[in-house]
């Protein structure tokens, strides 16, 4: 039953309960029975009065509620005349009106955002909670003919395996030349996590890129070829026609030649093994003494007269997970840098989780800082660019952070182990 109701029930019993106690008691004295009477018709008018001022804003309330179980923003409650009330109202209308007004925010938010994704020029796939796919933009059907009858289902583990989702980036190869990278993240969508996955095609960016690699390897191979073959032939045509030469002489270029062979051997030989260095064999290495042998090996093998080339290692032996192979070719590379840049001091230093070699030689140039470990670079007049390339690739396969700095005088190689 309403208030109302039960309000009017109330007092209609305390009425009718008054009035027949007046009458029992006042029937002998008309004059205080009819102002008794009047009296009691004074206070009907009065509670119907204030009845009418706490049962009409309760009304409006009820509209109220009822407005926000429909989701109706838009109707607002009006004064009742009551101060207490009022503030009630006043609070509704504005909770109301905020209401609205986020409504519309969140609508023009929806659209905004529904609009940008159609138009992107990436893919983007929503996937539900059970990595089933719930949505696609038009670029990511294109990319991947998607239809309507996918919605629901499993994107191929050939395209997003648990594997890929679970990594920030990657690139996938989806056939021929055709490959495309991967981005994947998540957010939170009703307090459960849901991915997304943004795809672009890069097989145009593979292409020119290995393009422009082809044709910077084609190009050096071509140089260097054609100057050895252009010399070597050069000679030879003149030993062929056999004419003023003596047997000291003919000797003499004959090495010239060979020497220039065994060069261009040396030079393709280096290109090739960039090209197929192997994935490390990874086994328990104690760089104690792995860096002891390559100092020993350097201190023998290049002329260090001139140069103060000291060697620190810690008192315990430090242990890495790495090809001891590959981490000696890298350390050679380094220090051979380090002795060719005309120092006076070259310091290996082994701390328990970094490796660095520091060297005061002419340092590394504003322009060479921006090409460093970029394929075929050198600073070198007979440099090939290969060396530095090579422990790019040996470090990055073992997973260490490195870094070539060079400030005040002194240029250092930082290698950061993981163990």
């Amino acid at each position: 039953m309403k208030i109302r109701w039960q309000l009017l029930l109330l007092f209609g019993i305390l009425f009718v309960a008054l009035g027949g106690l007046v009458f029992v008691l006042l029937k002998d004295k008309l004059a205080l029975l009819i102002a008794s009477e009047f009296l009691l018709l004074g206070l009907l008018i009065l509670f119907s009065f204030l009845l009418l001022r706490i049962t009409k804003p309760l009304n409006q309330m009820a509209l109220g509620l009822d407005s926000l179980k429909d989701q109706d923003f838009s109707g607002y409650l009006r004064p009742s005349g009551s101060s207490e009330i009022d503030k009630l109202v006043e609070v509704y209308n504005k909770m109301m009106e905020n209401i609205k007004n986020e409504r519309v925010f969140q609508q023009e938010q929806h659209f905004f955002l529904q609009n940008l994704v159609e138009k992107l020029p990436v893919g983007l796939l929503i996937l539900d909670f059970d990595n089933n796919l719930k949505e696609f933009n038009p670029e990511a059907k294109r990319i991947l003919g998607l239809s309507s009858l996918d919605v629901g289902k499993k994107i191929p583990d050939t395209v997003l395996s648990e594997e890929i989702l679970n990594q920030p980036t990657n690139l996938i190869k989806l056939s021929g030349s055709r490959y495309i990278r991967v981005f994947s993240d998540r957010f939170k969508h009703r307090g459960f996590y849901q991915r997304f996955v943004i795809i672009e095609e890069a097989g145009e960016e593979i292409r020119k890129v290995e393009r422009e690699s082809y044709g910077k390897v084609i190009r050096m191979m071509a140089h260097e070829v054609k100057n050895s073959v252009g010399a070597i032939n050069s000679i030879l045509e003149s030993l062929s026609q056999g004419e003023g030469f003596s047997d000291a002489e003919k000797k003499e270029y004959l090495g010239i030649v060979i020497e220039r062979n065994k060069s261009l051997n040396a030079f393709m030989d280096n290109f090739a093994k960039v090209v197929r260095l192997p994935y490390p064999e990874k086994v328990d290495v104690n760089l104690n003494e792995t860096i002891l042998s390559v100092y020993h090996l350097m201190k023998v093998k290049h002329d260090t007269k001139g140069v103060d080339f000291k060697l620190k290692l810690p008192e315990e032996n430090v242990k890495v997970m790495a090809s001891r192979e590959q981490l000696e070719q890298a350390l050679i590379n380094i220090i051979l840098n380090a002795f060719e840049a005309n120092s006076t001091q070259v310091t290996i230093q082994l701390l328990p989780n970094k490796l660095t070699i520091s060297d005061n030689g002419t340092g590394i140039s504003t322009t060479a800082k921006e090409m460093l470990f970029t394929p075929f670079f050198s600073t070198k007049p007979t440099g090939q660019g290969v060396g530095l390339t090579m422990v790019r690739e040996i470090l990055h396969n073992h997973g260490f952070d490195f870094s070539l700095t060079s400030e005040d005088g002194e240029t250092r190689f930082e290698i950061g182990f993981c163990r």
